[in-house]
């Protein structure tokens, strides 16, 4: 029984965490020892205790009396007391720091260039060293794939390289062994291998673009001509390259140019979100949306046909809710529009609605695109392609270029049918872990324990570790060296910061040891294979070694990105495209969409991925069933009630979300949950849905059916924590609204209250003025709602992952929040995104309430005085805003959610328990950069200082920056008509304000005007 089922209280004789708290802090005495009395028999006791009193927790293995407890505890005093009297010096030799490496200073951060990698496509990041000990990564500037912005993936990335769940050791048969037993093993083997010519040995890889990487696999196949190599990935895209080859008669690489596009259609794609290059696209698209100081006013519109709500779905200006199984017929109806092919079904209100957005697009002709999401079959890809031929789309908006994938690899069904006929006898599988994740009708599991010889790389000891024979440690990407393309071919790098912290190797060593070959490092395979590789891309005459140094030092080759081409679109696509899908519906719709945080269950063991509200629910820890409310209705299906899925003849079952904005007759279920192996965070978190899935139907099919059986469970959602809703908070408005009334932001809202009269209420004295008076503003019209700015500020700052529990209590600790507001129906809403940090307020409630002046002001911002807070919470509860957060226990330390000592930054104090934390405006940056100008005897330049979130933000909707300053970017923001400031009315003159959101809507399609 867990934790939150007793949490209900309809269990007799249980008791949960809230009622030990309750007894621990509220009782004196003896009735102290009579509330420990009863509790510390439990489990939950047990946990509790060790996370908050780590020091005692010992004493609580061995049966102890209370008299016996208070002496201990009387001598563990006067031992501290004795320890302040003289230290001694460690038992052993220590060593001084005496040859520092050149360029490092203590204390002093270092900075490196390189990649990291989600579905084999690269985004460039730098990554941040405190003496060799990575602590923080943001996005690279130069890359093309990141150009200075992160996802939560890879800003996760550095909690995952200190994770303690992590394979420390290689194992035979679950046993340790060691690297050099390894070596000795596989080197009989090869010999083996190579009198047979590798008749029997596959390898089974995930989907990779590394140039390296690739040409070590062409060398094992060189030398066992018989090997055979697959390749299989849960979220994978086999309908963009079938789409294309559907098309073209080959296989091409997409790139989407958004910032040339002025209307945009998507065909169920998450290019905001999912899609490889998300985070371009996501600044070229809020390019195309911002409102520029001195610029026409003018924004592209966006489309969408969702088959579930996406952060793009909530970004768009009109959006049509269609199980993706039926964006196929839509597709077909749209391209018929534009003379291509014959119409699908449509009903009549999609037929008004595809009418209006295709004489949208015809008069865009050259500045309109269509985009097809990885989940949608061949034939929506072929359309797509077909319609942004038509529309003059291609070398503008849209451009081809050689697939990042070579062909030459099998599919997982073609491994298991090798095994059925016994061709496979030895079986390297390179990361992934399909034992868990593979579709269940293909029995991966069953076909991998018929191997003779299984050896197994990844990270985590996890599913497919325990069933093989040898499993080798991984080495982190900041532990290795390594190579892969980015969306747009262009070479990306990757060096290790750190040594291998749990004895980890690279694929390269493993692919070498396992085939015989020569032992190099993965430094020497991947110098290597550039060293050979690199005149296409060097300068006249440039050296190897001078080539490789600039490369390295900027995390990517320069001019790498592949070459535009221009495939040739079939004549006769109309009559190659089949059959239209699922004419006759039977039962509901099931489809499956990765993980907003936990992708494909690869994170699953990441506190920080697990505790992150999900973009659209904002629930943690869990995943569900998405029903639309009209779905709900008809089935009698309550928020939070668990359901039994059944399909094929399998049942797996979760709790039901009623979700706005799904379409009727579709259920979402999300992928990653339900691990048996994943760590002690991640084993056992939410539901597994992996059972559902089938090779021929891997993101959607029909045939569902939904059973009630009318229990409740608790979900962690934070979207109603905090609550400031009514008053104004988020303003949005039309694009023509905007034209008409330039100062509509104002228009209807309370304003500043009233300048009080000079003669009964003089101003205080003058106030001698701030050198820097920091400002932040955030442009609710580009921010998607994607939550990078919300992980970046948790790793920059030391902020603690709390676990499910405390988040149902309301104890989350993140310092900026983004809440999700709805306007309009249920069916069809509109979406709004919008962060609220500390407002920074120049009349803060929260100073005038403490008792210890804690919350004091610092150089113009609100500064919070950790070691002066005594936790009243005073200041919270005269917070207007609800941005700041207690420390209600000790969650840095004794508890598996906490943050690795290792991964924290020690620019910023670790808080305690029982003190109140906040949004800083990262000051800690802010001194950095106040020390550099200070030794130049000058000012700090404008942009020299970005904050986390500012620096995370893939759209660039933050701005930051010093008002006296003129001529700062934070000065034009400022003077926007669109500027303003949440809950002005009250007086507090936050330093945070906004600008208001604006949308384009078509007026063919377009509600009733609103100005929420």
């Amino acid at each position: 029984m867990s934790v939150t089922d007793k949490s209900s209280g309809n269990i007799p004789g249980s008791i949960n965490l809230a009622t030990i708290r309750k007894k621990l802090a509220g009782t004196r005495g003896r009735e102290y020892w009579k509330g420990l009395e009863q509790v510390a028999e439990t489990p939950e006791f047990d946990e509790f205790l060790h996370a908050e009193f780590p020091r005692l927790a010992a004493m609580w293995d061995r049966k102890i009396d209370r008299r016996t407890l208070l002496k201990l505890m009387g001598g563990s005093v006067a031992f501290a007391a004795a320890g302040l009297a003289g230290c001694s010096r460690p038992i052993g030799v220590i060593v001084p720091y005496v040859n520092m490496p050149e360029g490092e200073i203590p204390g002093k951060p270092m900075y490196f260039a390189t990649s990291l990698t989600l579905g084999g496509h690269a985004r460039g990041v730098i990554a941040e060293s405190y003496t060799g000990r990575p602590t923080f990564v943001e996005g690279n500037q130069e890359h093309p794939a990141s150009l200075g912005a992160i996802d939560s993936y890879a800003q996760a990335s550095v909690e995952q390289l200190y994770d303690p769940d992590r394979a420390q050791v290689a194992t035979y048969r679950t046993i340790p062994g060691t690297w050099s037993a390894f070596i000795e093993q596989m080197g009989f083997q090869a010999a083996k291998m190579k009198a047979s010519g590798g008749d029997g040995f596959a390898i089974l890889t995930q989907s990779i673009t590394s140039p390296s990487l690739l040409a070590e696999i062409r060398q094992v196949q060189k030398r066992f001509p018989k090997a055979r190599w697959y390749r299989y990935q849960p979220v994978g895209r086999e309908g963009v390259d079938a789409g294309a080859k559907l098309a073209f008669g080959e296989r091409v690489n997409t790139v989407y140019h958004f910032d040339k596009a002025d209307v945009i259609v998507s065909l169920d794609a998450d290019f905001l979100g999912l899609m490889p290059g998300h985070l371009a696209y996501a600044r070229q698209f809020a390019d195309g949306r911002r409102q520029k100081p001195g610029k026409p006013i003018k924004m592209n519109r966006l489309y969408v046909i969702a088959g579930t709500p996406t952060i793009t779905g909530a970004s768009a200006d009109h959006v049509l809710p269609v199980p993706s199984a039926k964006i196929d017929a839509v597709a077909r109806s749209l391209a018929a529009r534009l003379g291509i092919g014959a119409a699908g079904g449509t009903t009549e209100a999609q037929a008004h609605w595809l009418d209006a957005v295709v004489e949208d697009l015809k008069k865009h002709y050259g500045r309109a695109v269509v985009v097809p999401g990885d989940v949608q079959p061949p034939a929506v890809h072929a359309l797509a392609h077909a319609i942004n031929a038509r529309l003059g789309a291609v070398g503008g908006t849209v451009t081809y270029t050689e697939p990042l994938e070579p062909d030459g690899a099998g599919s997982l069904k073609d491994l298991t049918d090798a095994i059925d006929h016994n061709e496979i006898n030895r079986l390297l599988v390179l990361g992934g872990n399909p034992v868990y994740d593979a579709p269940a009708d293909l029995d991966f599991a069953g076909h991998y324990a018929r191997v003779e010889e299984r050896i197994y790389w990844s990270h985590y000891p996890n599913e497919t570790a325990y069933m093989s024979y040898w499993h080798v440690p991984a080495a982190h990407e900041l532990e290795s060296w390594g190579d892969a393309l980015a969306y747009d071919g262009t070479v990306s790098l990757t060096q290790p910061l750190i040594a291998p912290l749990y004895h980890g190797h690279s694929a390269y060593e493993v692919l070498r040891v396992v085939s015989g070959a020569n032992a190099d490092t993965d430094y020497d395979v991947v110098r290597g294979y550039w060293r050979q590789h690199y005149r296409r891309y060097a300068s006249n005459g440039e050296a190897f070694d001078a080539f490789w140094k600039r490369s390295v030092q900027r995390g990517l080759i320069d001019n790498s990105a592949l070459p535009a081409k221009t495939p040739h679109l079939r004549d006769d696509l109309a009559s190659r495209l089949p059959q239209p899908l699922f004419r006759q519906r039977r039962g509901l719709y099931l489809q499956f969409r990765p993980d907003d945080s936990i992708f494909d269950g690869r994170f699953a063991n990441s506190a920080w991925l697990q505790e992150l509200p999900r973009r659209l629910t904002k629930i943690t820890w869990d995943n569900v069933v998405m029903l639309s409310p009209r779905t709900a209705e008809r089935l009698g299906i309550d928020n939070k009630e668990l359901v039994v899925l059944g399909y094929h003849g399998r049942e797996v079952t979760g709790p039901a979300w009623i979700m706005p904005g799904q379409p009727d007759n579709a259920v979402t279920v999300q992928l990653g949950y339900g691990r048996k192996r994943a760590g002690r965070l991640g084993t056992g978190v939410g539901f597994d849905v992996y059972p559902l899935r089938r090779a021929d139907a891997m993101w959607f099919d029909d045939g569902l059916t939904l059973m009630k059986t009318g229990k409740r469970v608790f979900l962690a959602t934070t979207q109603y924590h905090q609550t400031m809703e009514g008053r104004g908070l988020l303003r949005t408005a039309t694009l023509d609204h905007f034209r008409d009334h330039p100062h509509w932001v104002d228009e209807g809202y309370p304003g500043k209250p009233p300048k009080l009269h000079e003669s009964l209420y003089p101003e205080p004295a003058e106030k001698p003025p701030l050198e820097y008076r920091w400002a932040m503003n955030i442009d609710l019209s580009t921010c998607i709602g994607c939550e990078a700015c919300v992980i970046a500020c948790q790793a920059e700052n030391n902020i603690q992952s709390v676990g499910k529990e405390e988040v149902l209590a309301g104890h989350e600790m993140h310092w900026l929040r983004i809440d999700r507001y709805y306007s309009g129906n249920m069916e069809d809403p509109e979406t709004y995104f919008q962060p609220v940090p500390c407002m920074q307020c120049e009349n803060a409630p929260c100073e005038y309430v403490c008792p210890v002046e804690a919350s004091v002001h610092a150089e113009g911002l609100n500064a919070q005085v950790y070691n002066r807070c005594i936790g009243t919470r005073d200041c919270s509860q005269n917070c207007p805003y609800k941005v700041r957060r207690f420390n209600w226990f000790r969650y840095q330390t004794g508890r598996p959610t906490s943050t690795p000592v290792a991964a924290e930054n020690p620019d910023v104090s670790v808080r305690q328990r029982g003190i109140m934390e906040k949004c800083t405006y990262c000051i800690q940056r802010i001194n950095e950069a106040k020390i550099a100008a200070d030794k130049t005897d000058r000012r700090i330049p404008d942009g020299m200082v970005e904050t986390a979130c500012q620096r995370a933000c893939p759209t660039q909707a933050i701005s930051f920056g010093d008002l006296n300053t003129s001529h700062s970017k934070i000065n034009q923001v400022k003077d926007s008509p669109l500027d303003y400031e949440m809950l002005a009315e009250i007086n507090t003159r936050p330093r945070t304000s906004y600008l208001g959101g604006l949308t384009n809507p078509n007026p063919a399609l377009a509600k009733k005007d609103k100005n929420a």
